[in-house]
């Protein structure tokens, strides 16, 4: 409930990695979110009210502070965490991204291209797996084990769900 209330569209349904104040907060049953948005080391204020939004919406839901309506983002992808990873660059050099955040994808799919600047290497990463991308990386620089996008598996049950709740919103 809190995690829909914020008006995300993808919620990773997960406690948190061990160690984390989410899993400590999770373990001691205290609903808690973690907001993950835009680039790293970056200020973007677009995102930053977005964030804000969620917060008021939360508070709405929750009888906390009266706003308008609770936010609601037009499609939402609920994953369980087993269902997400992170794909990692197998080759350093610079990534050249050919896919975008929300974006659905197929296995195969070229998610992107690392170019080893000193040679001629060109390494082509593709998807493993039908997806829908909710992260990636924006550093174009990457060495061997770096993250290079984040991928959520889309199975049949969970593509049904997608697939549900964005047919529904567009109504």
């Amino acid at each position: 409930d809190l995690a829909h209330s914020f008006g995300s569209n993808v919620i990773i349904n997960s406690t948190g990695p061990s160690g984390s104040l989410r899993r400590a907060a999770s373990d001691a049953d205290i609903p808690t979110i973690a907001v993950e948005l835009g680039e790293a080391h970056r200020f973007q204020k677009d995102l930053i009210d977005k964030a804000l939004s969620g917060v008021e919406s939360v508070l709405s839901a929750y009888s906390v502070r009266p706003i308008d309506s609770v936010s609601w983002p037009g499609w939402r992808a609920v994953i369980n965490r087993k269902d997400e990873k992170w794909i990692r660059s197998n080759a350093g050099g610079i990534v050249s991204m050919h896919c975008s955040p929300g974006e659905l994808i197929d296995e195969g799919d070229l998610l992107c291209t690392i170019t080893n600047p000193f040679k001629s290497d060109k390494v082509e990463v593709r998807a493993p797996s039908n997806g829908l991308i909710v992260g990636l990386l924006y550093n174009p620089v990457v060495t061997p084990g770096d993250p290079i996008c984040h991928l959520v598996n889309l199975d049949e049950e969970t593509m049904v769900e997608y697939q549900v709740t964005k047919d529904t919103a567009m109504q």
